[in-house]
């Protein structure tokens, strides 16, 4: 029978975890309270590296029906856009798909200061929005579209989730490989004040090992961009000048 430690429950990590840091031994097991103080140091840990963008190892498109004249739409549980909340947005896209074949047409994200320099925001009249800001509040996120579509659209996003989180320890954690170990490692190294554990060097070692790893896979490609007020909205071509 093959052993995939790609999608172990959260009491097997924990256990684990806590004879990295020599909490108990080979052939002991946690109380139950032991169990569950642990299965929260690791929710706790799956939270924080939300906010870390290379443990993070996909982003996640939705779709929504953005409706005509409408400047602003609530994202999360129970906002208008009903999901998990998103970390960030990273790009965006409307898709019409009244002709023969569908017709993306990108839209582009703007920080804060950007949206704020917008002097008319809820000028209507173009099909196509072509400006979004997100602000990330919680527990509900917001969405600004500059402008609003005359129409309904089809508003893409592609955006970074937190990691799903522990509701039992009998729960299945499914990641791609290098997560489990990262998991183990890293939660010893948290645990480990709670139990007075004395943890090896190595942990520590494997631990920052497996988040460069994870890191590099999941590090962005850096493409080079030139803004379009240096250019000019059309695309530069570098061989006619």
């Amino acid at each position: 029978m093959s052993y995939d430690v790609t999608a172990q429950t959260g009491l097997d990590i924990i256990k684990r975890a806590l004879r990295l840091c020599r909490a108990i031994g080979q052939d002991q097991a946690p109380t139950d309270e032991e169990s569950n103080d642990c299965m929260l140091a690791f929710n706790g840990l799956l939270q924080s590296l939300g906010n870390k963008r290379l443990m993070l190892y996909e982003l996640v498109e939705e779709s929504f029906a953005w409706p005509a004249a409408t400047v602003s739409r609530t994202i999360g549980a129970t906002g208008n856009f009903a999901t998990v909340r998103p970390i960030s947005i990273h790009h965006a896209f409307t898709r019409d798909t009244s002709g023969a074949e569908d017709i993306d047409t990108p839209v582009r994200i703007l920080d804060r200061e950007q949206y704020d320099s917008i002097e008319v925001k809820a000028t209507a009249g173009s099909i196509y929005p072509e400006w979004l800001y997100y602000d990330a509040a919680f527990p509900l996120g917001t969405l600004y579209l500059a402008y609003p579509p005359s129409t309904g659209v089809d508003l893409h996003l592609s955006s970074v989730k937190p990691l799903t989180q522990l509701v039992g320890l009998t729960t299945v954690v499914a990641y791609p490989p290098g997560y489990y170990d990262y998991f183990c490692y890293t939660l010893a190294i948290r645990i480990a004040p709670e139990f007075n554990a004395d943890i090896p060097k190595s942990v520590y070692d494997i631990a920052a090992e497996m988040r460069r790893d994870i890191g590099s896979v999941n590090s962005p490609s850096m493409v080079a961009r030139l803004d379009e007020t240096l250019v000019g909205a059309r695309p530069m071509n570098i061989l006619s000048g």
